[in-house]
């Protein structure tokens, strides 16, 4: 029995390693944005705040002066909508979708565009019955907390992605 436990977890661990499955850890900026300040006209929204907290846990530097950093993240816009799909034969609302779509840039100290303006979007569909009425609420600010933190994943993966990279290398040979 135990024997075979063992196997298994073998078995599990050389599955996930097959394929590419990795434990998040630091994500590896282009040398441009190794000096991160987050400029919003919120900075202490739940967006913000998920931004900062993700950043902390994978060892990405934010720098709390605008003056000290190399890049500038600006968070243009968040804008959250609710769209009703369906409604109940008493016309009460049984199922809609949620959606946040959140706009940036990143810019330089000098006011220079490094990653033109990108939207990135999620969407959730809330179903509700009748005993959820009232708890409705706490259902949406969970799947818009969610979203948030998928939207600050999806940014951070923009900007370490091999097209970003390109890119800013580009701009670096173009400026020198």
């Amino acid at each position: 029995m135990i024997k075979t436990i063992r196997i298994s977890f073998f078995i599990l661990f050389f599955l996930a390693g097959c394929t590419s499955f990795h434990l998040r850890g630091t994500a590896e900026l282009p040398t441009p944005l190794k000096k991160l300040y987050l400029k919003t006209s919120q900075p202490y929204s739940p967006l913000s705040n998920a931004f900062k907290e993700y950043c902390q846990y994978s060892k990405i530097p934010l720098v709390k002066n605008e003056k000290d950093a190399t890049a500038i993240l600006v968070i243009l816009n968040e804008n959250t909508a609710q769209q009703l799909v369906a409604i109940s034969n008493t016309q009460q609302t049984r199922q809609y979708n949620l959606s946040l779509a959140v706009s940036f840039q990143v810019i330089s100290p000098e006011g220079n565009v490094l990653v033109p303006d990108a939207t990135v979007s999620e969407t959730r569909a809330v179903t509700l019955n009748a005993s959820q009425l009232l708890s409705g609420s706490n259902q949406e600010e969970d799947l818009y907390e969610k979203m948030r933190q998928a939207i600050v994943v999806d940014v951070v993966r923009q900007l370490t992605s091999t097209d970003t990279f390109k890119q800013l290398n580009q701009l670096e040979r173009d400026s020198t």
